[in-house]
C-alpha cells in the first residue's frame, strides 16, 4: 500500500512556490501601481489647541479682575474697624427700610393691580364667570319601611346614589359703587345632570324621603293639642 507523504510533499512544493511568486510580485513593484489612499483615510497633522488657562491669561479684563479679588483680603485686613461699623448700620438702616416700608408697599401694589375688580378686566371676567365646572355629587336616602314609621317605628334607611351634576357659578345684577368700594351681585349656580357617569342609576328611580315640613307641623299640631288639655 503506497504511503501519503509523497503527495504531501507536492502540495507543499505547489505552496513553497506560489508564496515565491507572490514575493517576487511585491518585490518587483506591483504596489506601487496601487491607487492613492482616499482623503478620508490620509493622516493630517494634528491641530493646536490652546489650553483654558492660556485662553484667560491674554484677556487683560480677566487679569485685572483676578487681581482685584486677591487684594480684596488684604485690604479688608487694613480697613479701620470704622468703615465695617458704618456699612453694617447702613445695612441695617436699609434692610429694615425694604422690610417696613418699600416691600409692604410693593406687594400692595402688586395686588391691589391684579385684584382689581373693574369692569371689562380679565380678573373681572374670571370673577363674574368661573370658567371651570365643579363636581357635584348628592346622595338621597330611602326610607324603606314609611309605614313602620307613621306609626312610630325607627326608619331604615338606604343610601341612593351619587347623582353626578356639572356646577357652574355666575355672577347676575352685578352694580358697582365705586364711592362706597362695594359692589352687590346675585350668585347663580347650574346644574347640569351627567347621566354617563351617573351609571346604572338614571334619576328616575322612585324614593321615599321624610317631608320635613309637614313633620314638624303634625308634631306643633300634637303639642298643641297635648298643652290645651293640659289647661283644660
Amino acid at each position: 500500500m503506497p504511503s501519503s507523504r509523497p503527495k504531501m510533499s507536492k502540495t507543499g512544493s505547489k505552496m513553497s512556490k506560489t508564496r515565491s511568486k507572490l514575493k517576487h510580485s511585491s518585490d518587483s513593484g506591483i504596489s506601487s501601481s496601487l491607487p492613492p489612499m482616499p482623503p478620508k483615510y490620509r493622516q493630517y497633522p494634528p491641530m493646536t489647541v490652546i489650553p483654558e488657562k492660556e485662553k484667560r491669561n491674554d484677556s487683560p479684563v480677566f487679569t485685572n479682575i483676578m487681581e482685584r479679588l486677591k487684594e480684596v483680603p488684604t485690604r479688608i485686613k487694613e480697613a479701620p474697624p470704622k468703615k465695617f461699623g458704618k456699612f453694617g448700620a447702613v445695612l441695617a438702616v436699609g434692610g429694615a427700610a425694604f422690610g417696613w416700608i418699600i416691600f409692604p408697599y410693593v406687594l400692595y401694589r402688586s395686588l391691589t393691580g391684579v385684584m382689581n375688580l373693574e369692569p371689562g378686566g380679565e380678573v373681572y371676567e374670571k370673577w363674574k364667570v368661573v370658567p371651570f365646572a365643579l363636581d357635584f355629587n348628592m346622595y338621597i336616602f330611602n326610607v324603606t319601611n314609611p309605614d313602620e314609621v307613621m306609626n312610630g317605628a325607627k326608619p331604615i334607611l338606604q343610601q341612593v346614589g351619587p347623582y353626578r351634576y356639572e356646577e357652574w357659578k355666575t355672577k347676575e345684577g352685578i352694580v358697582d359703587d365705586p364711592a362706597n368700594d362695594e359692589m352687590t351681585y346675585s350668585n347663580v349656580n347650574t346644574f347640569y345632570f351627567k347621566k354617563q357617569e351617573t351609571l346604572p342609576l338614571t334619576g328616575d328611580e322612585l324614593v321615599t324621603i321624610p317631608h320635613l315640613p309637614m313633620m314638624v307641623s303634625n308634631a306643633g299640631t300634637k303639642i298643641t293639642k297635648y298643652d290645651c288639655r293640659v289647661c283644660d
